[in-house]
């Protein structure tokens, strides 16, 4: 008696900034996993920092594994954040471009999914990613503007919803309609600047209650403790065990401040007003595309920051629907197209 045999599980390789603690690239891996999972089962991988959240980790920084992955891999996903900047580090651009450079030598296909691109990206830089992008088998982008300067360049692309938007998040409590509680999600981009800037500000909402929350505690510990030491009374900093946790703890909040890209999608998410605070091109873009008021470092004082309080609160937080559907249907092509490419 004969059988039709089973096709194995594609591996497929997921890479983005994971591993590293930052709740916001938890949470992308965490809704890849979970798309791509029904197609690689356990043929799933990923390329891992020192904290590793789900098995299958394959540490980045160990090059040997790295090569071996990449041999091994039938597809390579790379996204999703704004994994094409430099502001962080021109080491980080450069390995993130030698993935897909390295699977166009072995001959494999690779998707680019739910990422954004620097719109202060230097054009030798924006060349370079775009030359390996036009190889790529499908093209997400998280906004317009990552969108149109590919397209300047020949490279189609999709825009879609950031895909933390696609994460579920059970009914908030009803906003209160106050702005009293703050919750504040820092950044530090200038280290001790940002610490003595935040701190003039905090300090000068007397009439407001404060709580800090950081999305990516490792790197945040030490500014954190600086700023701490610098806030007159009584300010709580709220932790997170699970990334998925972190709406729950935004609806205890009367208003969000954020600093961060994921901290303007989480609050959101939690149907909480906010107000964002942007030292940089990509918090500013989404916070204007959610109708939130944007600050930028010129105008951070305690006056602006507490009209921008108020403002926030007198109007209703973003519903998230149509932002949600968008990264969810983005999740599920990426899916079928992976399974119509490699599941043979």
């Amino acid at each position: 008696m004969g059988g039709t045999a089973l096709a194995k599980p594609p591996l497929i390789l997921l890479a983005g900034y994971f591993g590293y603690g930052n709740a916001g690239d938890e949470l992308i891996l965490r809704l890849l996993r979970e798309a791509l999972l029904p197609v690689a089962g356990a043929g799933l991988r990923y390329l891992a920092g020192p904290r590793p959240a789900f098995p299958g980790g394959v540490s980045r920084h160990h090059p040997g594994a790295v090569l071996s992955a990449l041999r091994d891999a039938r597809g390579l996903v790379l996204g999703g954040g704004e994994l094409f900047q430099i502001r962080t580090s021109r080491r980080s651009l450069a390995a993130y471009l030698a993935l897909p450079a390295a699977m166009g030598i072995l001959g494999k296909p690779f998707w680019v999914f739910g990422v954004g691109v620097d719109p202060d990206l230097p054009p030798l830089a924006l060349r370079a990613t775009a030359a390996l992008l036009r190889r790529a088998r499908g093209v997400w982008v998280r906004d317009e503007a990552s969108r149109t300067a590919l397209a300047g360049l020949g490279v189609a692309s999709v825009v879609m919803a950031d895909t933390v938007w696609a994460l579920p998040v059970s009914a908030p409590a009803a906003p209160g309609g106050r702005s009293r509680r703050v919750l504040w999600i820092p950044r530090f981009p200038d280290g001790a600047t940002t610490v003595e800037r935040l701190a003039a500000v905090i300090n000068g909402l007397t009439d407001f209650e404060h709580a800090l929350l950081p999305l990516h505690p490792p790197q945040d510990e030490e500014p954190l403790r600086a700023l701490r030491g610098r806030l007159r009374g009584e300010v709580e900093t709220w932790a997170w065990a699970a990334p998925e946790e972190i709406p729950r703890r935004l609806m205890e909040a009367d208003v969000v401040v954020s600093m961060r890209y994921h901290g303007l999608v989480l609050a959101a998410l939690a149907e909480r007003p906010v107000v964002a605070l942007a030292a940089h091109g990509k918090v500013a873009l989404l916070g204007e595309e959610m109708g939130a008021p944007v600050l930028r470092p010129g105008d951070w004082t305690a006056e602006s920051l507490a009209t921008a309080l108020r403002r926030a609160s007198a109007h209703p937080p973003v519903d998230p629907a149509s932002r949600a559907v968008s990264a969810r249907a983005a999740l599920s092509d990426l899916a079928r197209g992976l399974s119509s490419s490699l599941i043979s």
